[in-house]
């Protein structure tokens, strides 16, 4: 619902607050394309399948910031942090 929504962005900004406050790093990015893999062949009831592995290709920082008096987000680059493709090496 869209007040579970409001509630859980509004701890996630105020914890990513804290964490800039407190360690001096952001722990906030925005994940671009997810890469997904089968590793492994398991056999269930329903037949054979595989397990997958999901990793994120790029992780972009982010400032996550709540508008006064209003349940209105702002999301922003973060410009202090550097964005980390996901290479192979």
């Amino acid at each position: 619902t869209p007040d579970i929504a409001f509630r859980e962005l509004r701890a996630m900004a105020n914890n990513a607050k804290a964490a800039r406050g407190e360690r001096g790093m952001n722990p906030l990015f925005l994940c671009l394309g997810m890469l997904r893999w089968p590793y492994k062949e398991v056999t269930t009831d329903k037949g054979k399948a595989w397990r997958t592995a999901d990793a994120p290709l790029i992780l972009v920082p982010v400032n996550l910031g709540l508008t006064r008096g209003r349940k209105q987000f702002s999301l922003s680059l973060d410009a202090t942090s550097h964005t980390t493709p996901n290479a192979a090496p």
